[in-house]
């Protein structure tokens, strides 16, 4: 019975640690949603937004690493992939590059330093999610979910909104950088002021739902999904496949394969 089961369970495929399956629930069916990747990092591994994207769905990716943005370029065609950090004032920041850890935050930065991390630093332009939602969101485009993952930057991401734009959910970075410790509470005040609700949380992702949807949309938490879906987590032959359907992309990822190993190696 219980091999029987699983047979007719959907299979799921998990790129980042079943966040996306998660989404791939609430809007299961939809075939042409829209998402705003906030701190959007590779096309694959630790995205939320690849089973989406091969599902039909679209939207803005925003990236300041330079190879990674160029990554997005190559492998999301449909989408609009911008090289630059979003925050609540316009202009130009200095950035501190260390692989996944790379971030706009001072605090981050120290901590990492004193974990032995190293740290190359440049600057880059910097605007809010109003003038990108302004400049590349048509008036009448539905936002299905936005992600923010940006290394203790997320309050000035979130103070650099228009809400008049309203994602139905907002899925956030919810710890310091590879620890167990909260910081939501330095910015989820700002949700709840505009017409948010806490939903769940995923390990260090929380999942906010517009309190004008929260009846529309239905979440399952993790042990209902996994009774549901017949899910296995994403691979390295499972990248490899990916990129063999896109030759144009091989020469710009061995480039970032030899440039970041370090990261790969202990990411992987």
């Amino acid at each position: 019975m219980q091999n029987a089961r699983i047979i007719n369970m959907e299979k799921f495929i998990s790129y980042s640690q079943l966040d996306d399956l998660i989404l791939f629930d609430i809007f299961n069916g939809i075939n042409n949603g829209f998402y705003i990747d906030v701190g959007a990092n590779n096309p694959w591994a630790g995205s939320v937004t690849k089973v989406l994207y091969d599902r039909g769905f679209h939207g803005i990716n925003i990236e300041p690493l330079l190879d990674e943005y160029r990554l997005l370029q190559l492998d999301r065609p449909r989408d609009i992939t911008l090289c630059l950090a979003a925050g609540d004032k316009e202009g130009e920041l200095t950035f501190y590059q260390m692989g996944p850890l790379s971030t706009l935050n001072d605090a981050v930065l120290e901590q990492a330093v004193r974990d032995g991390k190293t740290c190359s630093i440049t600057k880059v332009p910097i605007t809010t999610l109003a003038k990108i939602c302004k400049e590349y969101i048509p008036p009448q485009q539905e936002i299905h979910f936005c992600k923010i993952d940006v290394e203790g930057y997320e309050k000035e991401v979130l103070l650099g909104m228009n809400w008049d734009y309203r994602p139905h959910v907002f899925i956030i970075e919810s710890t310091e950088p590879r620890t167990n410790t909260p910081t939501y509470y330095k910015w989820e005040g700002i949700l709840l002021e505009n017409g948010y609700k806490y939903v769940l949380s995923n390990g260090v992702n929380r999942f906010y739902v517009d309190i004008n949807m929260k009846n529309n949309l239905k979440f399952l938490d993790i042990s209902e999904l996994l009774n549901k879906y017949d899910v296995r987590y994403s691979s390295k032959i499972r990248y490899v496949k990916n990129i063999v359907k896109n030759p144009k992309i091989i020469p710009q990822l061995l480039f970032y394969v030899i440039k970041h190993r370090a990261d790969i190696m202990h990411k992987y």
